[in-house]
């Protein structure tokens, strides 16, 4: 597919989705790039499962809240604080109730990178690992720039972001040497939520008391721990 073509295709998608879902019969669609003519799932059609949008920007944002069930974002990389999240949620539901919709059935996730240990001198070696600043440079903030709002010089060229530029099999060792080489600590310690397990419990509760409705921790400390750690 042609990435020109990405936010159309979405379109497509939940327009799709909810005549299939929200109907017994039949259905008929000319949409952007798909088109139907009497599709029907039948029995296929057990249940309906939930649709949720992820990302950002106006158009994404725009499907999300007119067509999805909820909305998944990440926190610290968008939401930095509980602060953040709670301002973006209220405008969300606000874009859902203008456009007719119930906005408390409207739910929202969080996808949350985290370092969790009892040992703060595992957490200490962890917050200087290659490897976790790295995923901490690239993955911290969704915009380069956004890292200034925090006191802190991107380790990326500005307009630089993994989900457009990064190729897992084609990145030059040389750039992931020098993204690492000016990360900073405190850069590595604002892109994960981190700490002993109820510090970590603690932070993300913030976020749900600031209307987050579920967390999917991600713990990274696992991937740079010896095997016989994993417990």
């Amino acid at each position: 597919w042609k990435r020109s073509q990405g936010l159309s295709r979405l379109e497509d998608l939940y327009h799709v989705f909810r005549k299939l879902m929200d109907g017994d019969g039949p259905i008929s669609h000319e949409g952007n790039h798909w088109t139907f003519d009497n599709a029907f799932l039948g029995g296929a059609k057990q249940h309906r499962p939930k649709l949720w949008g992820l990302g950002g920007g106006p158009k994404i944002l725009d499907l999300s809240t007119t067509h999805a069930d909820g909305f998944a974002g990440a926190a610290p990389c968008v939401w930095a604080t509980p602060e953040d999240a709670a301002e973006y949620i209220s405008k969300l539901k606000k874009d859902v109730a203008s456009k007719g919709r119930d906005p408390d059935q409207y739910r929202v996730g969080a996808f949350c990178p985290v370092l969790v240990h009892e040992d703060q001198a595992v957490l200490d070696r962890a917050l200087d690992n290659d490897l976790v600043r790295w995923i901490g440079a690239i993955f911290g903030r969704t915009q380069p720039s956004e890292w200034r709002s925090s006191g802190v010089e991107p380790a990326v060229p500005d307009g630089w972001t993994y989900f457009m530029k990064m190729k897992p099999h084609d990145t030059p060792p040389a750039f992931v040497d020098e993204v690492v080489a000016n990360a900073t600590r405190k850069m590595t310690e604002l892109a994960y939520i981190w700490g002993t397990p109820q510090q970590v419990a603690d932070q993300l509760q913030a976020y749900v008391d600031a209307g987050v409705d579920w967390v999917s921790p991600v713990d990274y400390l696992p991937v740079i721990s010896d095997p016989a750690e994993a417990a």
